[in-house]
């Protein structure tokens, strides 16, 4: 697979950045589901005319954005890292799990559910409120090994302790979903809760397995309208099906989010796939997703990866999640790490115990997390000349340090399939045209509509028209043409 050349990866970012859509800024109608032809077609029609109309009013309103050379900088301090103003909770309830997962990177802390610290207690939930009750925690999400190993009268009274002190919070949890019943369902119905459940799809048999029991828990689930997504681990069985994949978990109507298997610590059943293999067979499923017009579905992969594309970032593991104070994980222990991950030993990242601190100021003063985040900076450091450091931010620090525990260079699988997969989504989506747009997955579209994408086919009718239309400075005409790549 090749790499996009450097000049069309730069012309995407100057017409698809943050600080280009703020001189533009504008809400395109979405197609809604349910929605006949004509009415699709009038939605298309409508954002093109929009798009035109806002384009030729911001070069008309901004002509030394085009009079001089392209200012980079400007561009990128929009695009530089952006931190959410809220805070990500990982709270590991025990570390005993029901299930022998393959690939599980929580093997390096498994033990049995009546050993001492391996129970999350309601004094844990009450110091972590204390140290964090000056920060804005957005979202809780109840993790393990296994959490409804954990009975739901903990449950009931924990929830309450955290909506009583963070009452917007949204508090999820992460299951396997076999141990599901009616009555802890309606504990988690009560706290609108619809865990995200890990479910392999058509090879789940050669890894969880339990598949038949898994059936049952989801219509219990489904019954009681707690009933989250699957979350598919994507390995060396089921790396050539995804597209078979999408299409089982359409026919079952669930949301599928698919996640890369990765080289767990001390778990000698966990790798790392080839990163030219991973990026070839995500290209191919890209390719499908966006064509899918029948019943289509979302892909959280895809999205990920346009995220990543047209916003700079996106998920935790394509931006900087060791910026501010908003992503720390415990123990059942109060055991403190930054996220939920396996954090070997050897690189020294423990954080303390949620029981030595009074504030999460305790935490970032604690050496460990000071070591850690300087080894983050290094790593900014060391990606930063990389074209597709705006896209990734050095990826995901676990896999990094599991790779090099000094945090000097990033994990090259992951960073090999990154850029790749960024090269081809850039490329494809480039040849879009309004015209086109009736042939493509709506999800897909309404995605572009969010972020007010304009391919370089796009830019090319607009800048035409605007050469026509307005009185454009000296010089602009070859300015507006200058990166474009046709």
């Amino acid at each position: 697979m090749n790499l996009i050349a450097k000049d069309e990866l730069q012309q995407f970012r100057k017409f698809n950045n943050k600080y280009e859509r703020e001189l533009r800024s504008s809400v395109y109608q979405e197609i809604m589901p349910g929605m006949g032809s004509g009415e699709i077609l009038d939605v298309i029609a409508g954002n093109k005319n929009l798009m035109f109309s806002m384009s030729l009013k911001q070069i008309k309103r901004h002509k030394e954005y085009f009079e001089g050379d392209i200012d980079f900088k400007k561009m990128a301090a929009a695009e530089n890292i952006t931190y959410p103003d809220k805070t990500t909770l990982i709270v590991k309830t025990t570390h005993a799990c029901n299930l022998h997962c393959p690939y599980c990177y929580d093997v390096m802390f498994r033990k049995d559910l009546d050993v001492e610290g391996n129970k999350v207690t309601l004094e844990v939930v009450r110091q972590i409120l204390k140290v964090f009750k000056d920060v804005n925690v957005g979202t809780w999400i109840w993790h393990g090994g296994e959490p409804l190993l954990i009975g739901k009268e903990f449950y009931d009274e924990a929830n309450t302790l955290i909506k009583q002190q963070f009452k917007k919070a949204n508090i999820c949890m992460q299951s396997n979903l076999t141990l599901i019943d009616d009555e802890n369902a309606a504990v988690l119905r009560k706290w609108n809760i619809r865990p995200g459940f890990s479910f392999d799809g058509l090879t789940n048999y050669l890894t969880r397995k339990n598949t038949d029991r898994l059936m049952q828990s989801i219509a219990i689930a489904d019954k009681n309208e707690v009933l989250g997504g699957a979350i598919m681990i994507i390995t060396k069985d089921n790396i050539h099906q995804m597209i078979d994949d999408y299409e089982y978990f359409k026919r079952l109507g669930l949301g599928c989010k698919m996640n890369l298997i990765f080289a767990a610590h001390k778990n000698m059943n966990s790798y790392t796939l080839d990163g030219k293999t991973v990026a070839e067979e995500i290209c191919k499923f890209f390719d499908y997703w966006i064509l899918d017009t029948y019943r289509p579905a979302d892909s959280d992969l895809c999205e990920r990866y346009l995220m990543a594309a047209l916003d700079a970032g996106g998920s935790c593991a394509f931006t900087d999640c060791a910026g501010k104070d908003y992503w720390f994980s415990t123990q059942p222990d109060g055991t403190i790490y930054h996220c939920g991950r396996d954090w070997p030993e050897s690189a020294a990242v423990s954080f303390g115990n949620i029981f030595e601190m009074e504030s999460v100021q305790d935490i970032l003063n604690h050496p460990n997390h000071k070591r850690w985040y300087e080894g983050t900076r290094r790593m900014l450091r060391h990606c930063g000349n990389c074209d597709y450091f705006y896209c990734c931010h050095s990826g995901c620090y676990n896999d990094n340090i599991q790779y090099d525990l000094t945090m000097n260079k990033p994990e090259p699988e992951n960073c090999y399939t990154h850029r790749h997969v960024i090269s081809h989504i850039i490329r494809v989506i480039n040849e879009i045209d309004f015209d086109d747009m009736p042939k493509y997955n709506p999800r897909f579209l309404n995605f572009l509509f969010r972020h007010q994408f304009r391919s370089a086919k796009m830019m090319k009718n607009i800048l035409e028209e605007s050469i026509k239309r307005i009185e454009t400075p000296a010089h602009a005409e070859n300015k507006l043409k200058e990166f474009l790549v046709i």
